[in-house]
């Protein structure tokens, strides 16, 4: 349940991609031991939010998460295109 489930609810939750929730999980926990394994995914999910709000870091913020909100971006912005070039 910890390995699978819950890094699944807590990623599609903050849309975070949970191999990046495990991947921070492991790396936290090494640098500072149990406190770190508790406020990993806050560490991790405050990093994502950094990285989407500046332009430069932006890549990393998409790595960071599921993609799924910026896959929709990119069919809302392709849909808008395709109206404008229809007109």
């Amino acid at each position: 349940m910890g390995n699978v489930i819950a890094p699944k609810l807590m990623g599609d939750s903050l849309d975070i991609s949970p191999v990046m929730i495990l991947f921070g999980l492991l790396l936290f926990y090494w640098m500072w031991g149990i406190v770190g394994a508790w406020l990993s995914v806050m560490i991790v999910a405050t990093i994502r939010i950094v990285c989407d709000n500046i332009a430069p870091l932006k890549p990393i913020g998409v790595l960071l998460s599921h993609g799924k909100a910026y896959m929709k971006k990119d069919k809302i912005d392709n849909e808008e295109s395709l109206a404008t070039n229809e007109e």
